[in-house]
């Protein structure tokens, strides 16, 4: 007979697979993610074809096997105003492109987290990072006109399979934190591959010369030792170590609104590489039309008035927000970005009652990813797009997400 897991808080759109069996094999979305972490689907239709073929027959080639995944209301709530921002959109064509392509994410997330638990996930992102990181090595060193970032800006870094060093830098970043806390849950030996595959993250990590991804791998790993300190409390001490993290939370709140203060010392100019004119322009857009935006994925193309009074208030070109949370609310008004917080806050506070109640590395792993989720967030267009947001829809899904190894 078929099981449903119950997820609270989901809206069921199918049936779980017989037998508590897995819809897509750990290979299968290591692979999957991959796609969807190194070409979003922008602009590149093999890309596309490339994940949209397995999760065809994930779905209805094999129907006995076919999970219909469970949709948490958070994420159909956002993806249903995205929708709606086509009837206002400055671009409606483009805007319904973005939305679909949401949607296929969405469908990933789903198909990825079924049956599936936080442990289960973990591995899936592994396999990501280890089919990426070994793609992305090979050309580096056989291809490094295609593997080597060659702007002007830090030449030569590392990019590998990605579009540019900063994407490998973040996702570095993810795989890193994916394998050391696997290392840590297990025997911690020395000689663990996942121990191996941390420091292969990490040392793609520096390659990829981002400062900012650093700076996130610096955040999480602050986080960490609180988190590690709260492991062997009680359950009330558990609670005062929460207070810490709201209080770091904090911080990084008030480095996000004085970023010229901090950004200095790690060797970048007070404007973050253009990054403080392209906010105020991008600002500027907002408040023209700040509850509805100028429609999902609209912006950033040459030839819309919209984009081009964007870039003539920053003085150049640019082609997203880089930041998050700037992006989104430009794109689908402040409601929009509302509701994508809504699906982060959905996830973080799923992960962090799992981490007061049992203190599970799972727990510890989905804090870890979502704090560099939300730190990278704040100076590159991250949280809503690709493998972050696969990653965002699969913790509000995965089923009986918190009983796993203590």
């Amino acid at each position: 007979m078929s099981t449903v897991a119950t997820v609270p808080g989901a809206a069921p759109v199918a049936v779980v697979a017989p037998g508590g069996r897995v819809v897509i094999p750990t290979w299968l979305g290591g692979c999957l993610l991959t796609v969807a972490a190194a070409a979003p689907f922008e602009g590149d239709r093999i890309a596309l074809l490339a994940t949209v073929a397995p999760m065809s027959w994930c779905l209805f080639a094999r129907r006995d096997r076919a999970a219909v995944a469970r949709i948490s209301w958070p994420v159909l709530l956002f993806l249903l105003w995205l929708a709606l921002t086509m009837l206002w959109s400055v671009d409606g064509a483009q805007t319904a492109s973005s939305v679909l392509k949401m949607a296929l994410l969405t469908l990933l997330g789903t198909l990825v987290s079924a049956g599936r638990s936080v442990d289960g996930l973990m591995d899936v992102i592994a396999r990501c990072g280890q089919v990426a990181l070994t793609a992305s090595w090979v050309l580096y060193f056989a291809l490094p006109d295609v593997g080597r970032n060659w702007d002007g800006y830090e030449s030569g870094a590392m990019r590998g399979i990605f579009v540019h060093r900063n994407t490998l830098g973040y996702f570095a970043a993810l795989i890193t934190i994916t394998m050391l806390v696997r290392w840590a849950r297990g025997p911690r030996r020395l000689l663990s591959p996942s121990l191996a595959w941390a420091c292969v993250a990490l040392v793609s990590t520096v390659m990829s010369q981002s400062r900012t991804a650093w700076s996130v791998l610096g955040v999480t790993a602050a986080l960490a030792l609180v988190m590690l300190a709260m492991r062997g409390l009680r359950r009330p001490a558990r609670l005062s170590a929460v207070e810490v993290l709201v209080v770091l939370v904090g911080a990084l709140v008030r480095v996000a609104l004085n970023p010229e203060q901090v950004v200095t010392g790690l060797g970048r100019d007070a404007t973050l590489t253009g990054r403080t004119e392209i906010w105020g322009a991008v600002v500027t857009g907002i408040l023209e039309r700040p509850f509805l935006g100028y429609g999902w994925g609209a912006l950033w193309r040459a030839g819309s008035p919209a984009t081009e009074a964007l870039w003539a208030e920053a003085g150049f070109a640019f082609h997203h927000a880089h930041n998050g949370y700037l992006d989104s609310a430009a794109q689908a008004g402040l409601i929009g970005m509302s509701l994508g917080l809504l699906v982060v806050a959905t996830g973080l506070w799923r992960a962090l009652r799992s981490h007061v109640h049992r203190g599970s590395w799972s727990s510890t792993w989905v804090l870890l990813v979502l704090a560099a989720v939300l730190v990278f967030n704040m100076t590159e267009a991250v949280a809503f797009t690709g493998m972050s947001w696969v990653l965002l829809v699969s913790f509000c899904l995965v089923a009986h997400p918190w009983k796993e190894h203590p």
